[in-house]
Protein backbone atom coordinates (compact mmCIF):
# COMPACT_ATOMS: atom_id res chain seq x y z
CA UNK A 1 0.00 0.00 0.00
CA UNK A 2 1.01 3.42 -0.67
CA UNK A 3 3.24 4.71 2.33
CA UNK A 4 2.75 8.99 3.35
CA UNK A 5 5.56 11.37 3.72
CA UNK A 6 4.16 12.97 6.52
CA UNK A 7 3.99 17.12 6.72
CA UNK A 8 3.59 18.46 9.92
CA UNK A 9 0.61 19.32 11.64
CA UNK A 10 2.25 21.41 14.65
CA UNK A 11 5.83 22.57 15.29
CA UNK A 12 6.60 24.49 18.80
CA UNK A 13 7.64 28.12 18.97
CA UNK A 14 11.34 27.10 20.20
CA UNK A 15 13.28 24.53 22.30
CA UNK A 16 10.56 22.53 25.00
CA UNK A 17 11.77 22.03 28.60
CA UNK A 18 8.81 19.47 28.64
CA UNK A 19 5.97 18.54 26.62
CA UNK A 20 2.75 16.68 26.74
CA UNK A 21 0.52 15.49 24.13
CA UNK A 22 -3.59 15.19 25.12
CA UNK A 23 -5.75 14.34 22.59
CA UNK A 24 -5.70 16.82 19.66
CA UNK A 25 -3.98 19.65 21.91
CA UNK A 26 0.08 20.06 22.30
CA UNK A 27 0.96 21.25 25.55
CA UNK A 28 4.44 22.57 26.36
CA UNK A 29 6.85 24.32 28.45
CA UNK A 30 9.60 26.95 27.64
CA UNK A 31 12.61 28.71 29.31
CA UNK A 32 11.85 32.79 29.88
CA UNK A 33 13.68 35.08 31.50
CA UNK A 34 14.71 35.09 35.13
CA UNK A 35 13.28 32.35 36.74
CA UNK A 36 9.73 32.34 34.81
CA UNK A 37 8.60 30.17 32.12
CA UNK A 38 5.93 29.88 29.75
CA UNK A 39 2.69 27.26 29.38
CA UNK A 40 1.85 26.95 25.71
CA UNK A 41 -1.35 25.36 24.23
CA UNK A 42 -1.56 24.33 20.47
CA UNK A 43 -4.48 22.34 18.85
CA UNK A 44 -3.37 19.36 16.05
CA UNK A 45 -3.53 20.36 13.44
CA UNK A 46 -3.15 24.23 13.91
CA UNK A 47 -0.03 26.63 14.22
CA UNK A 48 -0.89 29.46 16.19
CA UNK A 49 -1.29 28.43 20.01
CA UNK A 50 -4.75 28.59 21.98
CA UNK A 51 -2.76 30.31 24.75
CA UNK A 52 -0.07 31.48 26.71
CA UNK A 53 0.65 31.72 30.38
CA UNK A 54 3.85 32.50 32.10
CA UNK A 55 4.89 31.46 35.75
CA UNK A 56 7.11 32.44 38.10
CA UNK A 57 8.56 28.54 38.94
CA UNK A 58 11.76 29.86 40.90
CA UNK A 59 13.73 28.75 38.00
CA UNK A 60 12.11 24.62 38.29
CA UNK A 61 10.92 23.00 35.42
CA UNK A 62 6.68 22.42 36.14
CA UNK A 63 4.89 19.45 35.67
CA UNK A 64 2.72 19.05 33.29
CA UNK A 65 -0.54 16.24 33.43
CA UNK A 66 -4.56 16.24 32.91
CA UNK A 67 -6.92 15.94 36.05
CA UNK A 68 -10.35 15.40 35.32
CA UNK A 69 -11.30 18.45 33.03
CA UNK A 70 -8.48 20.70 33.99
CA UNK A 71 -4.77 20.57 32.60
CA UNK A 72 -2.35 20.58 35.80
CA UNK A 73 0.30 22.59 36.76
CA UNK A 74 2.93 21.38 39.23
CA UNK A 75 6.20 22.99 40.67
CA UNK A 76 7.81 22.86 44.13
CA UNK A 77 4.70 22.95 46.29
CA UNK A 78 2.08 24.77 43.86
CA UNK A 79 -0.13 23.52 41.84
CA UNK A 80 -2.67 25.33 39.26
CA UNK A 81 -5.40 23.88 37.43
CA UNK A 82 -6.22 25.76 33.75
CA UNK A 83 -9.12 25.93 31.60
CA UNK A 84 -7.14 23.53 28.77
CA UNK A 85 -8.86 25.88 26.04
CA UNK A 86 -8.27 29.24 27.43
CA UNK A 87 -5.41 28.63 30.03
CA UNK A 88 -7.44 30.38 32.83
CA UNK A 89 -6.81 29.01 36.33
CA UNK A 90 -9.55 26.89 37.44
CA UNK A 91 -8.88 26.37 40.90
CA UNK A 92 -5.34 26.94 42.83
CA UNK A 93 -4.20 26.14 46.37
CA UNK A 94 -4.20 28.79 49.11
CA UNK A 95 -2.27 27.11 51.37
CA UNK A 96 0.81 25.65 49.65
CA UNK A 97 -1.00 22.20 49.07
CA UNK A 98 1.00 19.12 47.17
CA UNK A 99 -1.22 17.35 44.82
CA UNK A 100 -1.05 14.14 43.69
CA UNK A 101 -3.11 12.82 40.82
CA UNK A 102 -5.99 10.36 41.93
CA UNK A 103 -8.68 9.57 39.04
CA UNK A 104 -9.69 12.25 37.92
CA UNK A 105 -9.42 14.06 41.25
CA UNK A 106 -6.48 15.33 43.35
CA UNK A 107 -5.71 14.21 46.73
CA UNK A 108 -3.95 17.40 48.52
CA UNK A 109 -1.55 16.98 51.10
CA UNK A 110 -0.09 20.23 53.34
CA UNK A 111 2.97 20.27 55.39
CA UNK A 112 0.83 20.57 58.55
CA UNK A 113 -0.65 16.95 58.23
CA UNK A 114 -3.77 17.70 56.56
CA UNK A 115 -4.81 15.36 53.91
CA UNK A 116 -8.11 16.01 51.64
CA UNK A 117 -9.75 15.47 48.44
CA UNK A 118 -10.46 17.86 45.41
CA UNK A 119 -13.13 17.68 43.00
CA UNK A 120 -11.79 19.42 39.82
CA UNK A 121 -14.57 19.89 38.12
CA UNK A 122 -16.80 21.75 40.51
CA UNK A 123 -13.82 23.16 42.45
CA UNK A 124 -14.01 22.13 45.31
CA UNK A 125 -12.65 20.28 48.44
CA UNK A 126 -14.71 16.95 49.07
CA UNK A 127 -13.25 16.28 52.59
CA UNK A 128 -10.18 16.64 54.76
CA UNK A 129 -8.80 14.41 57.57
CA UNK A 130 -5.67 15.11 59.96
CA UNK A 131 -2.96 12.87 59.43
CA UNK A 132 0.34 11.95 61.08
CA UNK A 133 2.11 10.53 57.85
CA UNK A 134 2.90 11.85 54.17
CA UNK A 135 0.99 10.81 51.33
CA UNK A 136 3.56 9.44 48.66
CA UNK A 137 1.06 7.80 45.89
CA UNK A 138 -2.52 7.86 45.22
CA UNK A 139 -5.02 6.66 42.98
CA UNK A 140 -8.73 6.22 42.25
CA UNK A 141 -11.39 3.75 41.32
CA UNK A 142 -15.10 4.55 41.07
CA UNK A 143 -16.40 4.59 44.83
CA UNK A 144 -12.66 4.78 46.75
CA UNK A 145 -9.26 6.65 46.65
CA UNK A 146 -6.72 4.57 47.53
CA UNK A 147 -3.00 6.54 49.69
CA UNK A 148 0.47 5.11 50.04
CA UNK A 149 2.31 6.88 52.84
CA UNK A 150 5.39 6.80 53.20
CA UNK A 151 5.31 4.85 56.64
CA UNK A 152 4.29 1.52 54.79
CA UNK A 153 0.70 2.62 55.47
CA UNK A 154 -2.01 1.79 52.42
CA UNK A 155 -5.71 3.29 53.46
CA UNK A 156 -8.83 2.88 50.91
CA UNK A 157 -11.35 5.91 51.47
CA UNK A 158 -15.12 6.44 50.80
CA UNK A 159 -14.56 9.08 47.59
CA UNK A 160 -17.51 11.40 48.51
CA UNK A 161 -16.95 11.31 52.63
CA UNK A 162 -13.82 10.15 53.08
CA UNK A 163 -14.56 7.67 55.67
CA UNK A 164 -11.58 4.88 56.16
CA UNK A 165 -12.78 1.91 54.72
CA UNK A 166 -9.51 -0.34 54.86
CA UNK A 167 -5.88 0.18 56.29
CA UNK A 168 -3.21 -2.26 55.30
CA UNK A 169 0.05 -1.90 57.18
CA UNK A 170 3.89 -2.72 56.95
CA UNK A 171 3.92 -2.83 53.08
CA UNK A 172 7.84 -2.78 51.86
CA UNK A 173 8.24 0.79 49.98
CA UNK A 174 11.37 2.20 48.53
CA UNK A 175 12.81 5.06 50.64
CA UNK A 176 10.30 7.61 49.63
CA UNK A 177 11.53 11.10 48.58
CA UNK A 178 8.62 13.50 50.43
CA UNK A 179 9.65 16.99 49.07
CA UNK A 180 8.34 15.50 45.76
CA UNK A 181 4.54 15.03 46.76
CA UNK A 182 2.59 16.49 43.26
CA UNK A 183 4.69 14.64 40.86
CA UNK A 184 2.17 12.16 40.45
CA UNK A 185 2.12 10.88 36.60
CA UNK A 186 -0.86 9.81 34.41
CA UNK A 187 -4.27 9.44 34.55
CA UNK A 188 -5.65 7.93 37.81
CA UNK A 189 -1.75 6.71 38.34
CA UNK A 190 -0.54 6.71 41.43
CA UNK A 191 3.09 8.73 42.57
CA UNK A 192 6.46 8.58 41.79
CA UNK A 193 9.94 9.29 43.94
CA UNK A 194 13.04 10.14 42.78
CA UNK A 195 14.85 9.30 39.78
CA UNK A 196 11.36 8.83 38.31
CA UNK A 197 10.60 5.62 39.80
CA UNK A 198 7.28 4.59 40.48
CA UNK A 199 6.45 3.33 44.42
CA UNK A 200 2.22 3.10 43.81
CA UNK A 201 0.71 1.92 40.68
CA UNK A 202 -2.77 0.70 39.80
CA UNK A 203 -3.07 -1.74 36.70
CA UNK A 204 -6.53 -2.76 35.97
CA UNK A 205 -7.96 -4.32 39.11
CA UNK A 206 -4.06 -4.14 41.13
CA UNK A 207 -2.78 -1.33 43.21
CA UNK A 208 1.10 -2.44 42.83
CA UNK A 209 3.15 -1.37 45.94
CA UNK A 210 7.00 -0.71 44.94
CA UNK A 211 9.64 -2.13 47.46
CA UNK A 212 13.60 -1.85 47.28
CA UNK A 213 13.17 -5.59 46.57
CA UNK A 214 9.92 -6.27 45.86
CA UNK A 215 6.30 -5.53 44.90
CA UNK A 216 3.20 -5.94 46.77
CA UNK A 217 -0.26 -6.53 44.63
CA UNK A 218 -3.44 -5.21 46.75
CA UNK A 219 -6.65 -5.69 45.14
CA UNK A 220 -8.61 -2.82 44.35
CA UNK A 221 -10.85 -0.99 45.12
CA UNK A 222 -10.53 -1.58 49.16
CA UNK A 223 -6.98 -2.90 49.20
CA UNK A 224 -6.88 -6.68 50.40
CA UNK A 225 -3.46 -8.13 50.62
CA UNK A 226 -2.77 -10.27 47.76
CA UNK A 227 0.75 -11.44 47.63
CA UNK A 228 3.91 -10.00 47.79
CA UNK A 229 6.70 -11.35 45.27
CA UNK A 230 10.49 -10.71 45.09
CA UNK A 231 12.08 -8.55 42.04
CA UNK A 232 15.61 -7.01 41.58
CA UNK A 233 14.95 -2.96 41.67
CA UNK A 234 11.54 -2.98 39.60
CA UNK A 235 11.01 0.67 37.99
CA UNK A 236 7.73 -0.52 36.27
CA UNK A 237 4.85 -2.77 35.88
CA UNK A 238 2.41 -3.41 32.73
CA UNK A 239 -0.53 -5.59 31.79
CA UNK A 240 0.83 -8.29 29.53
CA UNK A 241 -1.57 -10.62 28.61
CA UNK A 242 -3.67 -11.36 31.33
CA UNK A 243 -0.47 -11.14 33.55
CA UNK A 244 1.40 -9.02 35.17
CA UNK A 245 5.00 -7.93 33.97
CA UNK A 246 7.39 -6.21 36.04
CA UNK A 247 10.18 -4.44 34.49
CA UNK A 248 13.56 -4.21 36.65
CA UNK A 249 17.43 -4.09 36.49
CA UNK A 250 16.72 -7.90 35.48
CA UNK A 251 14.90 -7.26 32.29
CA UNK A 252 11.00 -8.33 32.60
CA UNK A 253 9.50 -11.00 34.79
CA UNK A 254 5.94 -12.28 34.88
CA UNK A 255 3.85 -12.74 37.31
CA UNK A 256 0.28 -14.71 37.99
CA UNK A 257 -1.53 -11.41 38.73
CA UNK A 258 -4.44 -13.92 41.20
CA UNK A 259 -1.16 -15.96 43.28
CA UNK A 260 2.44 -13.59 42.58
CA UNK A 261 3.62 -17.01 41.25
CA UNK A 262 6.52 -15.84 39.03
CA UNK A 263 5.71 -17.27 35.74
CA UNK A 264 8.85 -16.78 33.26
CA UNK A 265 11.63 -14.09 33.49
CA UNK A 266 14.01 -12.84 30.86
CA UNK A 267 16.88 -10.35 30.75
CA UNK A 268 16.50 -9.59 27.47
CA UNK A 269 13.52 -6.75 27.36
CA UNK A 270 13.43 -3.58 28.98
CA UNK A 271 10.21 -2.05 27.78
CA UNK A 272 6.60 -3.61 27.16
CA UNK A 273 4.12 -2.93 25.20
CA UNK A 274 0.61 -4.72 24.18
CA UNK A 275 2.16 -7.93 23.57
CA UNK A 276 5.51 -6.45 22.24
CA UNK A 277 8.60 -5.92 24.04
CA UNK A 278 11.85 -4.23 23.47
CA UNK A 279 15.69 -4.38 24.16
CA UNK A 280 17.93 -1.94 25.16
CA UNK A 281 19.71 -2.40 21.69
CA UNK A 282 16.60 -1.74 19.65
CA UNK A 283 15.37 -5.20 18.99
CA UNK A 284 11.44 -5.78 19.29
CA UNK A 285 9.87 -9.04 19.04
CA UNK A 286 6.30 -10.42 19.67
CA UNK A 287 6.19 -12.18 22.80
CA UNK A 288 3.94 -14.52 24.50
CA UNK A 289 2.78 -13.03 27.89
CA UNK A 290 1.95 -16.84 28.90
CA UNK A 291 5.41 -17.72 28.32
CA UNK A 292 7.98 -15.78 27.78
CA UNK A 293 8.52 -17.00 24.09
CA UNK A 294 9.54 -14.98 20.96
CA UNK A 295 6.62 -15.68 18.42
CA UNK A 296 7.49 -13.31 15.72
CA UNK A 297 11.12 -11.32 15.59
CA UNK A 298 10.10 -7.70 14.20
CA UNK A 299 13.00 -6.13 13.95
CA UNK A 300 14.87 -3.05 15.53
CA UNK A 301 13.56 0.17 16.35
CA UNK A 302 11.93 1.66 19.66
CA UNK A 303 8.40 1.22 21.55
CA UNK A 304 6.22 4.56 21.67
CA UNK A 305 2.65 4.01 22.39
CA UNK A 306 0.22 2.70 20.05
CA UNK A 307 3.28 3.01 17.25
CA UNK A 308 6.68 1.35 16.26
CA UNK A 309 9.68 4.39 15.63
CA UNK A 310 12.31 3.17 13.42
CA UNK A 311 14.91 6.37 13.14
CA UNK A 312 18.12 5.86 10.78
CA UNK A 313 20.33 8.98 9.55
CA UNK A 314 17.72 10.69 7.22
CA UNK A 315 14.30 9.63 8.29
CA UNK A 316 12.01 8.14 10.77
CA UNK A 317 9.76 5.25 9.96
CA UNK A 318 6.39 4.64 11.94
CA UNK A 319 5.14 1.19 12.03
CA UNK A 320 1.63 -0.37 13.15
CA UNK A 321 2.28 -2.07 16.35
CA UNK A 322 -0.45 -4.32 15.82
CA UNK A 323 0.10 -5.39 12.22
CA UNK A 324 4.10 -4.38 11.93
CA UNK A 325 2.97 -2.40 8.63
CA UNK A 326 4.89 0.45 7.61
CA UNK A 327 2.20 3.18 7.75
CA UNK A 328 4.27 6.48 7.45
CA UNK A 329 7.92 7.94 6.92
CA UNK A 330 8.54 11.15 8.63
CA UNK A 331 11.46 12.66 6.63
CA UNK A 332 13.73 13.47 9.44
CA UNK A 333 15.52 11.22 12.19
CA UNK A 334 13.46 11.82 15.46
CA UNK A 335 14.32 9.19 17.69
CA UNK A 336 12.70 10.88 20.67
CA UNK A 337 9.09 10.28 20.08
CA UNK A 338 5.56 9.25 21.55
CA UNK A 339 2.44 8.20 20.03
CA UNK A 340 -0.94 8.72 21.00
CA UNK A 341 -3.83 7.32 18.85
CA UNK A 342 -3.53 8.95 15.44
CA UNK A 343 -0.69 11.40 16.27
CA UNK A 344 2.97 11.02 16.79
CA UNK A 345 4.70 13.59 18.45
CA UNK A 346 8.89 14.12 18.58
CA UNK A 347 11.33 16.54 20.01
CA UNK A 348 14.48 16.70 17.84
CA UNK A 349 18.29 17.33 18.85
CA UNK A 350 16.74 21.46 18.82
CA UNK A 351 14.57 20.50 21.37
CA UNK A 352 12.17 21.30 19.08
CA UNK A 353 8.65 19.48 19.92
CA UNK A 354 6.51 18.32 16.05
CA UNK A 355 3.52 16.80 15.94
CA UNK A 356 2.48 14.42 12.64
CA UNK A 357 -1.11 12.70 12.17
CA UNK A 358 -0.73 9.54 10.62
CA UNK A 359 -3.14 8.32 8.23
CA UNK A 360 -5.40 5.36 8.71
CA UNK A 361 -4.48 2.24 7.73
Amino acid sequence: HPVRILRPSVVTDGAALTWMLHGTVLYSVHAGEDSRVEVQARPVPGFEPLWKRRFDTGGEVPRLRMTGPYLAINYGPQMILLDPATGQARWRDDDESGGLGAGGEVLLWTADGRVGLLDPAAGRIRWRHEVTRVPIGATATEQHVQVLYDDGTAVAYGRDRGEVVRTVEDLPIREPNTSGVGTGSGPGSGGVIAEGLPIFSATDDLAIVFGPEEITALRLPTLERRWTAEVTAPVGVNRCGTRVCVISDGGVTAFDQDTGEQLWTSAEWTTWSGTLAGSPDGRIARVDPNTGRVLESRGRGRLAGTVVIRADSRQTAVIDQATGRLRAIVPAPLPSCRGVEDLIACQGASGFVTVWRIPKT
